[in-house]
């Protein structure tokens, strides 16, 4: 009877306790709907977004929400959101766009900006690439003019890596990149190094290794100048082992192995963010030291690495320990020992199985890449073809640039198997390549890129005679032939820092170039400032399209270059404004400059039938004139130019008003 007591007591006390725990879960559920709204559910997804932890009952009261909510921007967003999560990507792009269309101003930022770049998302996980450009331009409007979001990195390289997947968007995202860097108001330095750092790299994407190691060197210089930005030492390790793979990718061995070893002797006190910033410095340094036959000292920067591993992140230390091993691995198969080769390529592709979060992309790639060499270093040549063969359409496919080192491999395989048919064919290809990759320019053209960075800043110095010392030298050089070429494109390169890609116009880079350059001598002389804008240009490129749009910007530009003389500056200012800059110029003669250009543009007959003032298109313009002293910025006087431009848009547009 004892027992039957205690056994109903325990009975009664589990049911007790179910009835507590179901009656708590329904209280809170119901305290949760009862208190959901849209506004309680977008600060939600703002919070877990990165973590990516909405419950699925959480979603589930959501869906049940919303089917009673009014349709607005706030719900399309919403409901695009909950079907990204679910990779419904064709309705979550259906949701994004009309979300997109329909905010308004008091929605919150996260909502503007995520609209976009979710919306972009979904574009490439269905691989479409329409409106990716306009969408990450529209999401920088909304980052730039938020306190909260302007000087996230994170968030802007989110945007801008939308548009890094197609060959076609690549020069888009440097040219968006560099207009928020020259436009966005109130960056901290710490942004600027970053993004200066990020367009560095977007160029070497887009295989313009000279400008790419410019802006590298550009990071560092405001580094330098900066040393107290939190994070100094590990931005300067980061970014000295980008350029360091540039040189490396070109051949330029000896001073690739320089630039990694300054990375790696840069003193960092944090075990951890030393491990970060300076394992991909070892890792590639195994490549280099297997490029130039140094095995030894590839299993020396391994045991580095692998006592490293402990400091990293558990997301990362997967990628690092694959990378190693892998290098490993083929430093041992050029040293012949190929049971320890294989051993060490075989634990390399079980992580690469397990591997679940992806920090380096094409792992696969070098894995495969290794077990071909290796089955070659082992004459096992079928084996080998097979996987080269595959390597070089994925090489092609994904622009790894294989294809030299690869198609020396087909060479050497059909010379030892004698068939001099492939072996003649392959050398072809190979020559071919070769020649398009054209290795001795690149290293030139890098090497006179670095050249023309400390000129300037040199110049900027007024270190004259070194100066003086760097031409007498070009002056030398120009006599060789062979590389006249070659001067030539380092001066393009130097244009092309300066310039504006679509317009040819001058960017706000040159801007402050010029003005330090040229502060004597346009001291106490007069400057007059014309600011133009585009009359109804939002309309034109919403009916037109946006290429013809970029068509009309080009056109205005040329109208601005054909009507002012050659010491005058003319800068795309942003989007469609440009503003013209006009040393020794008094008031009338700049007048006389806005109406040959108005007349200039009125003369193209430019269709534009969605204008409010005429059936062609106009411009709208402001002019502002003072004398220029010591304490004046420029910017200051764009700024009075841009009131008298908002005064002739206030009175009608297609007209000039000066301040």
């Amino acid at each position: 009877m004892g027992k039957i007591k205690e056994y109903k007591k325990v009975s009664l006390f589990l049911i007790i306790a179910i009835l507590l725990i179901a009656f708590f879960y329904t209280t809170k559920n119901n305290k949760e709907k009862g208190t959901l709204s849209k506004d309680t559910i977008l600060a939600q997804i703002e919070n877990s977004y990165n973590k990516n932890d909405l419950s699925k009952n959480y979603i589930s009261m959501v869906n049940n929400y919303l089917k009673d909510s009014n349709k607005d921007s706030k719900y399309y967003f919403i409901k695009g959101y909950l079907n990204y999560t679910a990779k419904n990507y064709n309705l979550a792009i259906e949701d994004f766009t009309t979300a997109k269309n329909a905010i308004n101003k008091k929605d919150p930022s996260f909502m503007k900006i995520y609209s976009c770049i979710l919306l972009n998302k979904s574009l490439i996980k269905i691989n479409e690439s329409y409106n990716l450009v306009d969408n990450a331009e529209v999401a920088f409007k909304y980052i730039s003019t938020d306190k909260k979001y302007k000087n996230n990195n994170d968030l802007i390289w989110e945007n801008i890596s939308t548009l890094i997947y197609y060959d076609e968007t690549i020069n888009s995202s440097i040219r968006l990149l560099d207009d928020y860097l020259n436009q966005a108001k109130g960056l901290s330095t710490k942004c600027r190094v970053e993004l200066t750092s990020n367009l560095g790299f977007l160029y070497s994407l887009n295989f313009k290794y000279a400008k790419a190691i410019y802006k590298y060197l550009e990071a560092i210089d405001t580094l330098e100048e900066n040393q107290n930005i939190k994070g100094y030492e590990i931005y300067k390790a980061k970014i000295m082992v980008n350029i360091g793979d540039i040189i490396f990718m070109i051949g330029d061995y000896d001073n690739a192995i320089k630039y990694y070893n300054n990375a790696i002797n840069i003193d960092i006190k944090d075990k951890h963010k030393n491990a970060i910033a300076k394992s991909m410095a070892y890792v590639n340094r195994m490549q280099l030291y297997i490029e130039i036959g140094e095995y030894d000292k590839v299993i020396s920067d391994s045991k580095i690495v692998y006592d490293e591993l402990k400091y990293h992140d558990k997301d990362s230390v997967d990628d690092i320990k694959i990378l190693m091993l892998n290098g490993l691995g083929l430093a041992y198969t050029h040293k012949h020992d190929f049971k320890k080769a294989k051993k060490l390529l075989d634990k390399s592709t079980d992580l690469l199985k397990k591997d679940k979060i992806k920090c380096v992309i094409h792992k696969d790639s070098f894995v495969k890449y290794s077990y071909a060499k290796y089955y070659q270093e082992n004459k096992e040549y079928n084996k080998a073809l097979e996987l080269y063969n595959k390597l070089l359409t994925e090489s092609k496919e994904r622009g790894l640039g294989f294809e030299i080192e690869i198609y020396e491999s087909l060479c050497d395989i059909y010379l030892s198997k004698n068939d001099i048919q492939n072996y003649d064919k392959y050398e072809k290809l190979l020559l071919k390549e070769e020649d398009t990759l054209n290795n001795k320019l690149k290293r030139d053209y890098i090497k006179y890129a670095t050249n023309l960075y400390e000129s300037d800043k040199l110049k900027e110095q007024n270190h004259r005679k070194t100066i003086k010392v760097i031409i007498l030298v070009f002056g030398i050089i120009i006599m060789s032939i062979d590389l006249i070429h070659k001067i030539k494109s380092v001066k393009t390169l130097k244009k092309s820092n300066f310039t504006e890609g679509m317009t040819n116009l001058y960017n706000r880079t040159y801007l402050d170039y010029y003005i330090k350059k040229n502060k004597k001598s346009i001291i106490d002389t007069s400057i007059s400032i014309i600011l133009i804008d585009i009359d109804y240009f939002k309309k034109y490129n919403d009916n037109y399209g946006h290429i013809k749009g970029d068509e009309v910007i080009k056109k205005v530009a040329n109208s601005i270059k054909e009507s002012i003389k050659k010491e005058d500056i003319a800068i795309r200012y942003g989007g469609e404004e440009m503003v013209i800059i006009l040393p020794h110029t008094h008031i009338e003669e700049a007048k006389d400059i806005a109406k040959n250009i108005q007349i200039n543009i009125k003369n193209k007959n430019i269709e534009h039938k969605y204008s409010d003032v005429s059936q062609y298109l106009t411009i709208s313009i402001g002019i502002y004139n003072d004398i220029y002293k010591d304490k004046n910025n420029i910017y200051y006087m764009i700024d009075k130019a841009d009131k008298a431009l908002y005064k002739a848009k206030n009175n009608g547009r297609n007209r000039y008003e000066i301040y």
